[in-house]
């Protein structure tokens, strides 16, 4: 907070030592590199009287994306800070020497911009983590829905063992039937209970979606990428509330 408060202080003096047409065009670059996605930039469309553009320039330095715009603004529209009135014989003419607040001033200026760089490269970062996790998860959909849809082996088809139970026969068939003849010699019942126990097991020992290597690789790579979307819109917060 220290160092917002000092630019916004050297700030003020570069704003009063300007001329309009340097505070115009510092104010009209703000409002093009305004890097907020929550607060509206405060500039007015047409800032050309006097009490506008210094409530603007008030405004701008009460928030860190304020700071961030009037740094990056001033990079091709310069601000100068006035310099110091000299003291003694000895600064005069070419010879004096670069204050000690114009070069806090520049280092300020220099830091506000790389905060402002810093978090464009971080959302740009964000925007293609997006993309390739959208693009995962996907895959992801597809894969998962084509192992649903296809069919497993009969032996590990759970509706194997619940045909086997509806095929039994309701009623004693007609004599010299080999089927009637077969269910003479098995019980109804066991053969029941064995196509139960047939179509539990083969629904215990079917394979599961998460045994699947392309399913297993594309998950992590979708819990990756959220992690790293996680860690990204934490720097980006403190980016975007740092000062």
């Amino acid at each position: 907070m220290r160092e917002w408060a000092i630019l916004a202080c050297y700030l003020r003096q570069a704003w009063d030592a300007a001329s309009t047409s340097q505070r115009e065009a510092v104010l009209e670059r703000v409002k093009q590199v305004w890097d907020s996605s929550s607060l509206p930039c405060p500039v007015p469309e047409n800032p050309t009287e006097e009490e506008y553009a210094v409530y603007a320039l008030e405004a701008l330095m009460h928030h860190a994306a304020g700071c961030r715009a009037l740094a990056v603004a001033t990079e091709t529209a310069p601000l100068t800070l006035p310099a110091a009135t000299p003291v003694g014989p000895y600064w005069t003419g070419t010879n004096r020497p670069v204050s000690g607040h114009q070069v806090m001033y520049a280092v300020l200026l220099v830091l506000w911009r790389g905060r402002a760089r810093l978090l464009k490269e971080r959302r740009a970062r964000r925007f293609q983590l997006e993309r390739q996790s959208r693009q995962v998860e996907s895959l992801l959909a597809i894969r998962q829905r084509d192992l649903e849809t296809t069919p497993s082996s009969w032996e590990l088809n759970p509706a194997s063992g619940l045909a086997v139970v509806a095929a039994l026969p309701r009623g004693g068939g007609a004599p010299g039937d080999g089927r009637a003849d077969l269910m003479a010699l098995v019980p109804a019942a066991a053969v029941a209970t064995a196509g139960l126990a047939w179509s539990v097991t083969a629904a215990i020992l079917r394979p599961e979606q998460s045994a699947d290597r392309r399913v297993s690789r594309m998950s992590s790579q979708v819990d990756n990428f959220r992690s790293q979307l996680s860690h990204v819109d934490r720097e980006i917060r403190g980016l975007e509330l740092e000062g």
